[in-house]
């Protein structure tokens, strides 16, 4: 089942669409709790599908839940995405990428 972006997702997507239309390169999206602003990552991924993309939270909770909306979201193997927290051991780490490095990411999310 294909899952598609509610209302406020819809017309944030069509803003940051503009804005990098406009050359810009980065954004910000602030909305209240369980507006969607997770999912709403997972579909601007989707959209512009970059190479490697990097998600930060502070808690091992939010970091399970964001990668269970983006298997959802992108239909991809629980393989194809990897799972670290600074707070514990590394659960998963993505196949054939280096991890470890800092750079190379197309788009990275911080909650």
């Amino acid at each position: 089942h294909d899952i598609q972006p509610n209302a406020m997702q819809q017309e944030a997507l069509a803003n940051l669409k503009k804005l990098r239309e406009q050359g810009e390169h980065s954004a910000i999206i602030v909305s209240a709790t369980g507006t969607g602003k997770t999912y709403l990552s997972a579909f601007d991924v989707r959209e512009c599908q970059p190479k490697r993309m990097l998600y930060i939270a502070q808690q091992q909770m939010i970091l399970q839940t964001a990668m269970n909306s983006y298997q959802k979201v992108l239909g991809c193997d629980e393989s194809e995405l990897g799972l670290y927290s600074a707070t514990g051991p590394p659960l998963r780490i993505r196949h054939g990428t280096d991890d470890a490095a800092a750079g190379g990411f197309g788009a990275i999310q911080i909650r």
